[in-house]
């Protein structure tokens, strides 16, 4: 098969040269007979290529059978798949790990309670808000008539943004009294509150 441009070659003939006796008078004739020969098929020829000195020639990658178009694309899919799942889990384990930095107190608040009469309980109550780290407030209460709490301890979690800090103060006997409750506290940010309310139970009443 000749390939485009080509032009085709011609067959390859050879005369045979045929005697024979012709009649008695006749001269001898001399017949000629081309004789085409069969043409052996021509091998492909293959390109090779070669990448440097000493490698061995490799046929061109279009010549290789069996390559699936498209196999490339969906393994660099995969690859980048997979390196953006690991990313985010590492990113997960750092931040769930990493220290969450120093409790901090943003305010510090005091309910004022109702007057308290005969025999009853005065139950003072402090709000703290914090940033939500975790860590320890530590506090005290002073009371108006001197008494004052040795220093308290209240652990926060992670996430907890307030806490609510209780005195417990107990009146008993007759009387009018001006009340004053302090809380102070005392780490890990320095700050404190006060609280006024009044005590009044008369001879009637407590009867």
């Amino acid at each position: 098969m000749n390939t485009p441009g080509e032009l085709p070659e011609p067959p390859v003939t050879e005369t045979i040269k045929l005697s024979g006796q012709a009649a008695v008078g006749s001269p001898a004739v001399t017949t000629t007979m081309p004789v085409q020969r069969a043409q052996s098929p021509r091998t492909p020829v293959v390109e090779l290529l070669r990448f440097g000195p000493g490698v061995p020639a490799v046929a061109p990658v279009a010549a290789v059978a069996g390559a699936e178009p498209g196999a490339m694309p969906r393994r660099r899919k995969a690859a980048v798949l997979s390196a953006a799942f690991t990313l985010a889990v590492v990113m997960f384990v750092v931040w769930f790990l990493w220290p969450a930095g120093p409790l901090r107190v943003r305010s510090l608040t005091i309910a004022q309670p109702a007057t308290v009469s005969c025999g009853g309980d005065a139950d003072v109550s402090a709000m703290v808000s914090t940033n939500g780290n975790p860590g320890t407030l530590r506090y005290r209460w002073e009371r108006g008539d001197g008494q004052r709490s040795g220093t308290l301890r209240q652990s926060l979690s992670s996430g907890q943004r307030s806490a609510s800090l209780h005195l417990l103060w107990r009146f008993i006997g007759t009387g009018t009294y001006a009340a004053t409750a302090i809380v102070q506290l005392l780490g890990p940010t320095p700050a404190s509150a006060t609280a006024h309310f009044s005590y009044r139970c008369s001879t009637g009443s407590a009867g």
